[in-house]
């Protein structure tokens, strides 16, 4: 019998199926970004994201409605100070972090 957990069955799952959204997902999520303490988009830790005020909102808004997240190559967590060069491992990475 394969035990596989649903880390691995989320990742895989949602990560070939739909990759674009997995990235997004990555890119755009507030509760990734708080995890990783860094925001992907931006390119500046958590807090640092929160003293942009509204221009953070507006840039990741212009980011995802103009493709721009498609540029973003690398994903990184500033808690670990990890970089990863796929959605997939980087989200892989930030699970294994809820989980300690």
């Amino acid at each position: 019998m394969n035990h596989r957990s649903a880390q691995e069955i989320l990742i895989n799952l949602t990560g070939h199926r739909n990759e674009d959204k997995f990235k997004k997902c990555a890119l755009f999520s507030p509760n990734i970004r708080e995890i990783a303490d860094w925001d992907q988009v931006l390119n500046v830790c958590y807090a640092d994201s929160f003293k942009m005020g509204k221009d953070a909102d507006r840039i990741r808004l212009d980011c995802i409605m103009n493709d721009g997240y498609l540029q973003i190559r690398q994903y990184k967590s500033n808690r670990t100070n990890k970089i990863f060069s796929n959605p997939k491992e980087f989200i892989e990475h930030i699970l294994s972090l809820e989980v300690e």
